[in-house]
């Protein structure tokens, strides 16, 4: 199949699929050296237990489905891009504004294990860390009602992490985010022109073309997008209409749990151990969004290295075609 041009729906971008520098050496590093593989506890790590004198004080925490102890914990980021307490007004110097770094920035500590990753936790683990997710949402909500949290996970050296022990972080800024805001307008104005959500229309065509569709659980599908970004981008979103992660419920929790561990496991299975982004989309900012804001998470492997070209046009170049990747995943080759 020969290269081409596609636009993602849901942000206006698009994006060039050019197979064959999938040929080039460098751009797949084939997973990350075993000297990444850690043991279960490291003396001089902050997230394992027992160093929590190298820690700021414990916001949140889960107990441990079996036994004493804990199994998540939430913690402000000792080095954040943001604090609470930003400090002094916005102002304008002549040409240039600017605001204080007000905000939050948490740490989500998924488990006291220092090499357990999430495609290796138990399921109600790997549940536990997602209600953790939707605690902190509601949260934030609850308590600084104008920020808009964002969650993610920066998974091995490629996807920027810094500490081994698996995280997740949250921040949520005074400012909106662009690309958030880019995405409201474009699901907006699909929704004034068809009355009807963007992401349940795309989650419809998704499943009428087939060729991108991966195994999901009970009221979940999971698909590689049209347009997707980069080699192996997979989607897991609710079927019905969804705005808000807070408002999910435990049962449905689990399933995420299950489809999230089944699409990581097999991502390894083909690709080794890699890096990666997971992302939790989160509600647009405006107040009146619910009809058109549709909740997903979105697995970002990152095997590729964005040059000038890309930095640039803001266009991303995907070596590797959709219906490709969908058909590896779904035979589970490795």
């Amino acid at each position: 199949m020969k290269g081409e041009i596609r636009q993602d729906i849901t942000t206006g971008t698009w994006v060039i699929f050019a197979p064959g520098r999938g040929e080039r050496p460098s751009d797949f590093p084939g997973g990350e050296p075993s000297s990444t593989r850690a043991a279960d506890y490291d003396p001089d790590c902050p997230f394992c237990p027992g160093n929590e004198d190298q820690i700021p004080p414990i916001l949140a925490e889960t107990p441990s489905g079996d036994g004493p102890g804990w199994q998540t914990r939430v913690i402000p980021n000792k080095y954040p891009i943001l604090s609470p307490d930003g400090g002094g007004r916005g102002r304008s110097e002549g040409f240039f504004p600017r605001l204080p770094n007000r905000g939050r920035h948490e740490i989500i500590i998924e488990s006291p294990r220092h090499n357990l990753d999430l495609d290796q936790m138990d399921l109600p683990d790997l549940a536990r860390v997602l209600e953790t997710w939707r605690d902190r949402c509601r949260a934030i909500r609850s308590e600084t009602p104008k920020l808009v949290p964002v969650i993610f996970r920066n998974r091995g050296p490629g996807a920027g992490t810094s500490l081994l022990h698996p995280h997740t972080q949250l921040i949520a800024a005074a400012v909106p985010p662009p690309r958030l805001i880019r995405r409201e307008e474009t699901a907006r104005t699909y929704y004034q022109q068809r009355r009807s959500c963007l992401y349940c229309d795309l989650l419809a065509a998704e499943e009428a073309e087939t060729s991108r569709t991966l195994p999901a659980g009970e009221g979940l599908a999971a698909f590689i997008p049209f347009a997707a970004s980069g080699p192996f981008e997979t989607w897991i979103i609710p079927r019905g209409h969804r705005p808000d992660f807070a408002d999910t419920g435990s049962e449905e929790i689990l399933r995420l749990a299950g489809t999230l561990r089944e699409i990581l496991l097999r991502l390894k299975r083909i690709l080794g151990v890699f890096s990666y982004n997971l992302v939790l989309s989160p509600p647009f900012p405006s107040p009146d969004s619910r009809p058109f804001s549709h909740w997903h998470l979105r697995i970002l492997p990152r095997l590729t290295t964005a040059a000038g070209f890309e930095f640039e046009t803001g266009i991303p170049v995907n070596p590797n075609l959709p219906e490709e990747d969908a058909g590896r995943l779904r035979r589970g080759e490795s």
